[in-house]
């Protein structure tokens, strides 16, 4: 249960990462709406891996 949520919330940090790289190397460099993305995706994946640790949960009764 806990390696399905860890893995979709490891996804979700994975992408949110690589967006940080790409805006970093903008030449405005980080902008607040990159953020604000950023932090979506992180909200996003969190969300995502609650809910698939809780459908694996559910599976396991």
């Amino acid at each position: 249960m806990l390696k399905t949520a860890a893995i979709t919330f490891g996804l979700g940090v994975a992408l949110a990462f690589g967006e940080w790289l790409l805006a970093r190397r903008k030449k405005e460099g980080v902008t607040p709406a990159d953020r604000q993305r950023m932090f979506g995706i992180l909200r996003i994946s969190a969300a995502l891996a609650l809910l698939a640790g809780w459908i694996a949960w559910m599976m396991a009764e």
